[in-house]
């Protein structure tokens, strides 16, 4: 028996197995985001109830951090941030579990992805209509902090290339820090996905995620945010990120599946993704329009791949 099967066994056991090593994994460093995967793997093989006990258990080392800080009177600033970022976190990993067992299809946790990332974008500048300036203002002393660290110039008039890194990087970073936690959830639930098929030796991963086409109405909310972004409006050039970065996936799962025909599929995936990280961000863009012109062409229809 497998290592991983092993693991497994013991985890699916007891619902104090599965508990107990999430709780005890989210203490170790670099292996904390461990404890939310068994959590997401026990939602999907025996649902909603028995997977809440273990988000529980990943959430409450936290907690304890937390109390331990006000017991102790230390500044609870950081732990409260901690505690907020992974039940943020955990919760939404919990959220698109629950929502790829009910529904089974990655297209439509995608589309859910898009319209709350879109969501929290737009609340986020309704509650803070200047957070484009706290990014600014904190982005400024982070590089500045940094410099004094290595004994170069802060940004300043003497030093101007900082500052004009700054001047365009507020402007999406509200969009960048949302998309990279949607796609860090869609990554945990991935795993949890390729671990469920490896313990039912039912399914496969790759076949679901090379059939990943958008709907309509996300296809129409990318229209709107691509012509809407020439009038440079705040809110909207911050929900690019996000929607190139969810369509993007889309483009690459439509590419995967076209190149899943060829011989020697894996040379022209690495090409496809040296150049994807050569041309940054201009490919990122061409990616997403190919997932955008998916959701109106249906290409996999046009040309099936045997």
């Amino acid at each position: 028996m497998r290592a991983i099967d092993r693991l497994s066994h013991f985890l699916l056991k007891d619902r104090l197995h599965s508990a107990a090593a999430a709780f005890l994994l989210a203490y170790i460093p670099f292996l904390g985001s461990l404890s939310i995967l068994i959590a997401a793997v026990i939602t999907l093989l025996k649902g909603a109830k028995e997977g809440a006990w273990v988000l529980l258990a990943t959430i409450l080392p936290f907690v304890i951090g937390f109390g331990v800080s006000i017991a102790l009177g230390h500044p609870v600033g950081m732990a409260l941030l901690n505690m907020g970022v992974v039940v943020v976190g955990n919760g939404l990993v919990f959220l698109f579990v629950l929502l790829l067992r009910r529904y089974g299809h990655w297209s439509f946790l995608l589309d859910i992805a898009l319209l709350l990332g879109i969501a929290v974008v737009v609340g986020l500048h309704d509650i803070y209509p200047h957070i484009d300036s706290w990014w600014e203002s904190h982005l400024t002393q982070f590089i500045n902090n940094n410099a004094q660290a290595i004994g170069g110039l802060p940004a300043s008039k003497e030093n101007v290339a900082p500052l004009q890194v700054i001047a365009v990087a507020k402007s999406f970073a509200t969009g960048f820090v949302v998309v990279g936690l949607l796609l860090n959830t869609l990554l945990q639930v991935g795993l949890a996905r390729w671990w469920q098929f490896l313990v039912t030796g039912k399914g496969r991963l790759r076949s679901e995620l090379l059939h990943i086409r958008l709907s309509t109405t996300t296809g129409i909310v990318f229209l709107i945010v691509a012509m809407a972004s020439y009038w440079h409006n705040e809110t909207i050039m911050d929900l690019t990120p996000v929607v190139l970065g969810i369509f993007g996936l889309a483009g690459l799962s439509l590419v995967h599946y076209v190149l899943s025909g060829m011989r020697h599929a894996w040379v022209a995936l690495i090409l496809l993704y040296a150049l994807v990280v050569l041309l940054c961000p201009l490919s990122i863009g061409i990616i997403a329009v190919i997932g955008l012109l998916d959701v109106f062409v249906h290409f996999r229809k046009r040309w099936a791949i045997p």
